[in-house]
């Protein structure tokens, strides 16, 4: 099959949830994927919910890092529903979308409820779609309200699978216990998460963060969320003396964290750093001396994390979540793993990779090598979209 740059460029509509500057993997992810296949010649727009609630469309621009920007549509959010953006109207900014950017591929980024707005709408039926699956919804910790709410949505998520002509996921290890994907394993093909290398700070050049003279730092980086096992992490720390630990982001169980550290005796030792922009996360990264994931639910499907942890040689340790692909990837970066929801074991990793001499950390691939490269990965994507359209 002919190189993707040198064939006629296709039009491509991404349905995503958000967009950065809201923090988070898919919403990272998102961006470094329309910008890369933007400057691979195609013609990408993006159709996503505001960050913030308002009551009007309104477009964003993209720095391509080419010289050359993009929009992305930002449609009107009224309010959450938990972390659900409601946006009521999503089915028409979808339309008005449509028929201006004329697609010739729909690309949809689950788990998006919005996007079943597209079942609906004849002019985006009329066009091939292809589904990124880059988590469940139900996973096997979540509760009773979650678990009745998604007996009423499963049905259209399934359609929204059904229609699509191929499925990516994120590894082998999701898909393959992915209840959701069951009956369209036919149609996933396994590519991975990656960086745009353009957007990647070179390591050298980067400032580090005041921090504790004499003590290790230990570093927790993203949402601030129950899957995530920051209790976990907290009580690991309160059995660590003279180490410290920062955690970078926010999110809903800030509060109850806080008073947890308060609980263990931790406010000279713990820092919760809160939202930070671009700049300030890498200058954290590059300061700690572990970075630690300690999820304990599927929730956690990749790890965007660990690929910028591992842009800048960093150990890491991460648990091993049934399910989940976090553990292949971290072990791409010669982290060490442990067990899930092991307080001990997590403790025991933590002191084991701290008594390391720094050589013993270094060698492993860059961060956007291998099967994390994101100009290889959108080839391979445009060549799936080619082969759906021709």
């Amino acid at each position: 099959m002919p190189s993707a740059d040198h064939e006629k460029p296709l039009r491509v509509l991404h349905i995503g949830k958000y967009f950065p500057p809201h923090a988070g993997g898919m919403e990272t992810y998102l961006r470094d994927l329309i910008v890369v296949q933007h400057r691979q010649g195609q013609k990408v727009t993006a159709l996503v919910h505001a960050s913030h609630v308002t009551a009007f469309d309104r477009d964003q621009q993209v720095d391509a890092l080419n010289g050359t920007s993009l929009k992305v549509r930002l449609a009107a959010r009224w309010f959450n529903l938990g972390f659900v953006p409601v946006s009521p109207f999503f089915w028409l900014s979808a339309l008005k979308l449509i028929r201006q950017f004329k697609p010739n591929i729909i690309h949809i980024h689950h788990p998006n409820l919005s996007a079943a707005w597209l079942l609906l709408l004849p002019q985006a039926r009329k066009v091939p779609w292809v589904a990124h699956w880059q988590s469940d919804i139900l996973t096997p910790s979540s509760s009773r309200f979650v678990r009745f709410c998604y007996a009423f949505y499963r049905p259209f998520e399934q359609q929204l699978l059904n229609r699509s002509a191929v499925i990516f996921a994120t590894s082998s290890h999701y898909a393959e216990g992915s209840e959701a994907l069951t009956n369209n394993l036919s149609k996933v093909k396994v590519l991975p998460l990656g960086l745009d290398a353009r957007r990647l700070p070179d390591p050298y050049q980067l400032q580090q963060i005041d921090r504790p003279k004499d003590s290790p730092v230990v570093l927790f980086l993203g949402r601030l969320a129950g899957y995530k096992g920051l209790p976990n992490l907290l009580n690991a720390i309160a059995q660590l003396p003279d180490v410290h630990c920062w955690f970078v982001g926010d999110g809903s169980e800030r509060h109850i964290l806080e008073n947890e550290a308060v609980r263990l005796k931790l406010q000279g030792r713990v820092r919760f750093a809160g939202a930070v922009n671009e700049e300030q996360k890498w200058r954290y990264l590059k300061t700690a001396d572990v970075v630690v994931l300690p999820s304990t639910d599927k929730n956690e499907a990749f790890g965007m994390v660990i690929l910028e942890a591992g842009h800048l040689g960093k150990p890491m340790v991460v648990t091993d979540i049934q399910g989940s692909g976090t553990a292949w990837v971290a072990s791409q970066f010669g982290a060490t793993i442990v067990a899930a929801s092991d307080t001990s074991a997590l403790t025991a990793g933590i002191r084991q990779v701290l008594s390391m001499p720094i050589g013993d950390v270094k060698d492993v691939p860059p961060a956007n090598a291998g099967p994390f490269n994101l100009e290889t990965q959108c080839r391979e994507i445009i060549d799936h979209y080619r082969s759906i359209d021709s």
